[in-house]
């Protein structure tokens, strides 16, 4: 399979994934990234550290790749059966794999393993995927996924985006709604500004993040459903995987007890990696009308439509205050609109954390 990101900033790798040693005297940072040469490159903080390798994200980690290496090592590695590394240092190990997948056609298609919750223990790797429309997915891409073993797609859009862009998976579940309203499109425009600018549509942006989870609490109700289940892996997405996407993995791993700072960083790397105006450029281009979400931004300058494009943490930010304003908390968000109990949240924890 090519590791070919076409929609991606610098058409390359710039994502890394990070997580944090275990039992550290100082918190030690582990990040995995594939270079443009296909190799994979891991580089961490704390100290030397035992690099060993599985093809699953639980292991067995029985191939050593490299021995008290000094905070940085890069290798040959396949795309499939994908690689999972365990660093084993004095002070602690970690698990670490790429957080956005090598897919040629994939938007923002991303492993939310490896974040540290608050009692120590790790989101497992190979169970939660985010993800922006599937549209492009190759047939490479989709073998690549099938190995996944992905048993569960929750897809946000409206009916118009996924007859528009469809997902043409053949296997797991598909779980969708019906619904078309304007509050689904997330990128509806100020429809008061006569003439927009950089700082009423941030605002407006702001102000829709108010809205956002109270409009998609079904969705994410069924997402949780599926996960409470045990139905494990799972991918959820929306068009650009960033804000109906990046509200549902916010809640996701604060039921987890991912710290806040953590849960706003995830966030925010939409847009470090995601470049949509290549995607819209593109689908103009090849006649198929403007990429989904642009229709609406048509009469906007690139300046002001610029805050759209954003994965600004305020965003996610209004939108946790404005739950904890409203419901006291986002566990009481979660039992009140989306129908996860404490009993379910402690579900979710078993399954989905461990230790390393």
């Amino acid at each position: 399979m090519k590791a070919t990101r076409r929609d991606f900033i610098g058409g390359g790798v710039a994502l890394f994934a990070t997580a944090t040693l275990a039992h550290a005297a100082a918190p030690a940072q582990a990040d995995c990234r594939r270079l443009s040469d296909g190799r994979l490159e891991l580089s961490w903080s704390g100290g030397a550290a035992d690099i060993r390798l599985a093809e699953r994200p639980d292991g067995p980690f029985a191939t050593l790749v490299a021995k008290a290496a000094q905070g940085r090592w890069s290798g040959a590695a396949p795309i499939s059966p994908r690689p999972y590394f365990r660093l084993v240092g004095a002070s602690g190990s970690t698990e670490i794999a790429e957080r956005l997948l090598p897919l040629e056609g994939g938007r923002n298609f991303r492993d939310m393993g490896g974040y540290r919750a608050a009692d120590g223990r790790m989101v497992r790797w190979g169970q939660l995927y985010r993800s922006g429309s599937m549209v492009d997915l190759t047939r490479d891409d989709y073998t690549y996924l099938d190995a996944l073993g992905i048993k569960v797609i929750c897809d946000f859009r409206t009916n118009t985006e996924r007859t528009r862009e469809p997902t043409r998976w053949v296997g797991p579940g598909m779980i969708s709604r019906d619904y078309e309203t304007p509050a689904g499109n997330y990128v509806r425009s100020p429809a008061t500004d006569a003439a927009p600018t950089a700082e009423s549509v941030r605002a407006h942006m702001l102000q829709i993040y108010e809205e956002m989870p109270y409009e998609h609490a079904d969705s994410y109700r069924r997402m949780f459903a599926e996960l409470v289940a045990g139905r494990v892996p799972l991918a959820f997405n929306c068009s650009g995987g960033k804000d109906r996407t990046g509200i549902g993995a916010g809640l996701l791993l604060t039921a987890l007890g991912v710290p806040r700072a953590t849960v706003l960083v995830d966030y925010g790397l939409t847009e470090k990696i995601m470049d949509f105006e290549a995607i819209n450029r593109r689908t103009m281009a090849a006649g198929a009308g403007p990429a989904a979400g642009f229709e609406s931004m048509s009469n906007l300058s690139p300046a002001a439509r610029a805050p759209m494009l954003r994965s600004d943490p305020a965003y996610l930010q209004r939108a946790f205050q404005t739950i904890e304003r409203r419901e006291g908390s986002i566990a009481g968000f979660l039992d009140k609109r989306v129908g996860v109990s404490s009993a379910d949240v402690r579900v979710l924890r078993e399954r989905l954390l461990k230790r390393v």
